[in-house]
């Protein structure tokens, strides 16, 4: 009692010149020096502590602030941890490599585009990454696509919307674990709000690269670059349909709404078994695969570049981040920095609409000031999750907002790390790139349209409107 006696309530200029600075700190650590974000985000913690010493806390009070919070990412982490091994064990079993077979033997030059763009799809909500879907099938498609004489823009345009759309709706991907464990919202529930934005943009995109691919085909073409891919792969794995089994039993398990790192690890474990008895790799090898990765046995650089991935310790700097941003944001709420800011917005906000309408342009902030997911996440789920119950909105309303602009918005901007990433392994530019990215551009203005409109927004109680609750609050 007597601490709580001795602590002050900060003003709202104190709290956003707190906000202020530790956003600046994070985001020019970033963006000036090339910090790593997880870095800048755990180095935060001392720097929000210190500003909240003068309001009465003491160090130890503002670590278990920290702590506290960051006990909300366990679950999240076991399945992080559990992805990485599947992936490594699903490259070992020759689980991807059939899927790549199996999808380059059917290309046809009119339809090249919108199957780059499905195909991506499928293996990115299968992997649960962006990057991993663009490093494999993405370099796979762009020299098939060059093949076949498609422009690599538009090849390049498919791939970064193929592989971000199973980046933001596959149980497995950071951003849909982050999303969902920031708000606090059941990934499935958070997955099943994000389909009335994505799906309709995704139906739009087979449609424009449908028409893209018809009017600038090339059917005199030499199918000598995906038929020594092809034969690179079978020279590594036996290639059918049992090293595709894993997959598929991941897929329906968590169709069934089974436990996601059950399901993972039931995965890996049947393409684990898979890989030394069928493909023949050594308990030993497998062991270590699983732990720091696969690599495959082949000096070709192309057919490396694609396989060798995943692995446990791959995904220890994603856990880093998880932890320094929701320790981050126990301290900011435990010790009352940010209730100033909150109830600024609670008095200046008075619609359901206007908290995600401001969370929607938040977000474009952050993603442009700041071009990573991970810190718009962080604001958007600091600042405005707690406001949600007030105005009678679902937490899935607000996640959905976090990944529709968060997770897609970036790819826009051929600064923002994905596409630089995706350029850097297809070997293109990333301005022409972005401009063919069209999952990137309908997926936000659906999401607008949604939000002025009230389409598919979710209520606690659907007997009242996105008012009544403040209204009750406020009386």
């Amino acid at each position: 009692m007597e601490k709580e006696k001795n602590r002050k309530t900060p003003s709202w200029q104190y709290s956003i010149i707190v906000f202020a600075v530790i956003v600046l700190f994070i985001a020019l650590g970033y963006a000036l020096f090339k910090i790593d974000f997880a870095i800048l985000l755990f180095v935060s913690w001392l720097l929000a502590g210190v500003f909240a010493m003068p309001l009465g806390f003491k160090f130890r009070e503002i670590e278990d602030f920290a702590y506290e919070s960051a006990k909300k990412c366990i679950p999240s982490s076991a399945i992080i941890l559990a992805v990485g091994i599947m992936i490594a064990a699903f490259m070992a079993a020759g689980t991807i490599p059939s899927i790549l077979v199996g999808g380059m033997e059917i290309i046809t030059p009119k339809f090249f585009l919108p199957f780059t763009f499905l195909f991506c799809c499928v293996i990115s909500v299968a992997t649960g990454t962006s990057w991993g879907t663009a490093g494999t099938v993405g370099v796979a498609m762009i020299g098939i696509g060059t093949a076949l004489g498609i422009n690599p823009a538009f090849t390049s345009g498919a791939i970064i919307s193929g592989a971000y759309f199973g980046d933001k709706m596959s149980p497995l991907s950071d951003t849909t674990i982050l999303a969902s464990t920031l708000t606090e919202t059941d990934i499935f529930v958070h997955i099943k709000a994000m389909l009335w934005t994505t799906i309709p943009a995704a139906v739009l995109c087979v449609i424009v690269y449908g028409v893209m691919g018809i009017v600038t085909a090339n059917d005199n073409y030499d199918r000598a670059a995906a038929d020594a891919f092809v034969e690179s792969l079978q020279g590594l794995y036996h290639i059918n349909f049992l090293p595709v089994i894993p997959l598929i039993v991941v897929i329906v398990m968590i169709l069934m709404r089974k436990s996601t790192v059950v399901s993972l690890l039931v995965g890996a474990l049947l393409a684990a078994a898979i890989a030394v008895v069928y493909q023949g790799v050594s308990i030993s090898e497998l062991g270590t695969f699983l732990t720091s990765g696969y690599v495959a046995n082949t000096e070709d650089t192309m057919v490396t570049s694609i396989l060798n991935r995943g692995g446990l310790t791959s995904m220890l700097k994603l856990l880093s981040i998880f932890i320094s941003a929701l320790g981050l944001g126990g301290i900011l709420t435990g010790t009352g920095i940010l209730q100033p800011i909150f109830d600024m917005l609670v008095r200046r906000i008075k619609t359901g609409k206007g908290v995600l309408l401001s969370a929607y342009v938040t977000t474009w902030l952050g993603i442009t000031l700041v071009p990573t997911y991970n810190f718009p996440f962080v604001m958007d789920a600091t600042l405005f999750n707690p406001l949600l119950k007030r105005y009678n909105l679902k937490s899935e309303n607000l996640s959905r907002i976090m990944e529709d602009v968060g997770t897609l918005g970036g790819t826009l901007m051929p600064w923002s790390t994905g596409p630089v990433f995706v350029a850097g392994v297809l070997g293109v530019s990333a301005g022409p790139m972005c401009q063919y990215n069209f999952l990137a551009m309908f997926v936000p203005v659906i999401s607008l349209i949604y939000i002025l409109t009230g389409f598919g927004l979710k209520k606690i109680d659907p007997s009242r409107d996105f008012s009544a609750i403040e209204c009750k609050a406020e009386e």
